[in-house]
Formats: structure tokens, C-alpha cells, sequence
């Protein structure tokens, strides 16, 4: 039979803001604060449903350590978790990917139940807006501890796409800030660098934008960075622009980066790694640097945080360890550790199920 359980998806690369100048892409990762209740799992910072496949309408998932169950409404209320000590989330924490766009809903819900991201109402997961709006974040004693949405206010020669810009040799680069707004903006490039190349500052780049340590360039949907360069996919990331040690302002913006079905589809150095994306409420997969976790598909893991792919889902048999996975086609992507390549399920950023492929035991 198939366990239903929970993958730790822990680890999101994290970049810093800029005004009147870039904001580049680099890595950390990110905690749930306040610590997630119980049946839902701190995923790459959110809470989302811990139960894969998502509970029936009449059921709640119910979770106790790395094991979680769907029990029916009528059985008693679910306990609450005991709150988490503060973030190491503070000011000057600048992205977090999350990729595509054509949603369906882009409004991602606290455990509580309460509305968020939209304009007037708190900021999803601390630092999420909805339809291109800003969260205004404070910022206590270096932990996010709340925010309030707003409309994004339109910047001077601000644009979404490259098509927005119309000067000679102009690109959609940045992000830059105009008062306490970030946006792209149009602009001359000096970069010499295409898209989806490495890069550590977007001055490197013919685009003039520098994400997730790639040239990449502001986008709309998938077809269309594929178009610019294949095999590239529409993601989003998240940029700060600290305005003090007690505020912060977040928004969300998707670019091109290198998307991924395997870790041979990335360059050297990078794996197959996945991304929450709050816009299209899709887990993604992109290329990205290997990150400092140690444990390689196939290593017995409890959590994705020891994971290199920080995913670390339940067995496909009952009584079988749950182990590290990584992003899979075939079976010949797999390693020796973890030989075959298997359907399950993740959780998207709602708590949706959501198809993927990943390597296990046999």
C-alpha cells in the first residue's frame, strides 16, 4: 500500500533587494514562525496541508511528529503545536523562488483559516502578496513577525516584460526601487551574458536581471521563456527592500530560470531542486547551486532538511524507511542508493496534491 505522509521541503534560495540599483539572488533558508499547527508542514517556509494526498472535505489531517493522517471531522478537534522560537529570517532577506503563471488561485491562506494577500489584509507567510502586490513586513528584534498588503504602486518606466520596453537597446532589467516600491524597469544593458548563464550581478547580463544566481529576464508563462531559450521556465521570485531594522517590503515577480526533470538536466555545480510558487499554487523544479545539505538520494532522512533535493517523502510500501529522493524520468536517473524512478505526490503551496517522480528504494 501507499503511505500518505508529508515531503520536508525546507530549503529555497533566498536573495537580497536594491534601490536604484539590482537586487541579485543568493541562498538561505526559511522557517515557518509561528510554527506550523498541527496537520500542516513547514514548506520552504509556508504551512501547507502535511497530508499527501489532500484530505477529503469531511476530513482534517492530523500530524504527530513526520507522521500525518486524515481523520474524520466527527472524531475531535486537532491540537495546536506549541509556538517556535523566533526566525533567523530578518532584515536584508531578499528572495525566495517560486515559478510559472497562469493561476488558478494565487491566494495562499495562513493555517488559521484567516483571508491574506490581498490589499488591506495580512501578508501570506509573512511575506507573500497576491496579484503583484507589496507586503509591508515589520520586523522585531531581526524576526518578521507580521505584514500588511498593499496595491504596488507604478514606478517610473517600470515594466513586467522586455516587449514593455521600447527605447533602443533597452531591456526590462533590475529590480530597482523608486521610493519604497520595487519593480523592473526599462533601461540600457552593459551585460554581455544570455539568458539562463551564470552570473553573480545583473550588471553581467545582456538582460540586465540576474535570478537565482542566472541571467534571466521578467516573464509570463512558461511558453514563453521557453521560446527565448529552451528548456527555460517561468518562475517567481521574491525580492526585500529593507527600509529598516524594523521594516521590510516584499514583493513577487516571475523571471526565466533553467527548469529541470532530473539532475542531468542541470549544468555542473547545480541540481534539480524545487520551488514553491504562490502565483500558479505549483511546485516547481529548477536548476539551482547544491545546496549545503549533505544527504543524496537514497540517505534515510525524517526531513527534507537533510535532503540535497530537500525532499524527503513518505515509502511507497508500508514499513519501508523513507529516504531522500531526487527528481526522476526514468529509472537510469536514479543512483544505485534509491533505483527507481516512481510516481507520489507533493504538496503544492495550498496544500493541494500535485504528480511528480522521484527516485526511491525498490
Amino acid at each position: 500500500m501507499r503511505l500518505r505522509g508529508w515531503i520536508g521541503l525546507a530549503t529555497l534560495w533566498l536573495g537580497s533587494g536594491g534601490c536604484s540599483g539590482n537586487a541579485e539572488a543568493d541562498g538561505a533558508m526559511s522557517a515557518c514562525v509561528p510554527s506550523c499547527r498541527s496537520g500542516y508542514a513547514c514548506v520552504g517556509g509556508s504551512c501547507v496541508s502535511a497530508c499527501n494526498p489532500p484530505c477529503a472535505g469531511h476530513e482534517t489531517c492530523v500530524s504527530s511528529g513526520t507522521v500525518a493522517a486524515c481523520r474524520s471531522d466527527d472524531a475531535g478537534t486537532a491540537a495546536v503545536d506549541a509556538t517556535s522560537p523566533k526566525s533567523d529570517v530578518g532584515p536584508g532577506v531578499d528572495a525566495t523562488a517560486v515559478p510559472d503563471a497562469t493561476a488558478p488561485s494565487d491566494v495562499v491562506a495562513p493555517a488559521d483559516g484567516s483571508a491574506c494577500g490581498r490589499p488591506g489584509e495580512t501578508c501570506c507567510d509573512l511575506r507573500y502578496c497576491a496579484m503583484g502586490g507589496e507586503c509591508v513586513a515589520t520586523v522585531r528584534d531581526g524576526a518578521i513577525v507580521g505584514g500588511t498588503c498593499r496595491v504596488a504602486p507604478a514606478g517610473v518606466n517600470e515594466c513586467a516584460r522586455p516587449e514593455d520596453c521600447t527605447g533602443a537597446g533597452e531591456v526590462c532589467g533590475g529590480p530597482v526601487v523608486s521610493g519604497a516600491h520595487l519593480c523592473f524597469q526599462c533601461g540600457r544593458s552593459t551585460g554581455t551574458l544570455g539568458l539562463l548563464a551564470a552570473c553573480t550581478s545583473s550588471a553581467m547580463c545582456a538582460s540586465g536581471l540576474c535570478s537565482l544566481r542566472q541571467c534571466s529576464t521578467p516573464c509570463a508563462t512558461d511558453a514563453e521563456c521557453a521560446t527565448r531559450s529552451p528548456g527555460a521556465v517561468c518562475t517567481a521570485v521574491r525580492y526585500a527592500n529593507t527600509i529598516s531594522a524594523t521594516e521590510s517590503v516584499f514583493v513577487t515577480r516571475t523571471v526565466c530560470v533553467r527548469g529541470c526533470a532530473r539532475n542531468a538536466d542541470c549544468p555542473g555545480g547545480q541540481v534539480c531542486h524545487p520551488v514553491l510558487n504562490r502565483v500558479t499554487d505549483h511546485l516547481d523544479f529548477i536548476c539551482q547551486d547544491t545546496p549545503a545539505m549533505t544527504g543524496p538520494a537514497g540517505t534515510p532522512c525524517t526531513s527534507g532538511e537533510t535532503c540535497q533535493s530537500a525532499l524527503c517523502p513518505a515509502a511507497l510500501m508500508a514499513g519501508r524507511p523513507s529516504v531522500c529522493t531526487a527528481p526522476c524520468v526514468i529509472d537510469a536517473d536514479c543512483p544505485a542508493a534509491a533505483p527507481r524512478c516512481a510516481d507520489y505526490l507533493v504538496a503544492r503551496p495550498s496544500g493541494a496534491a500535485q504528480p511528480a517522480r522521484g527516485c526511491f528504494l525498490p
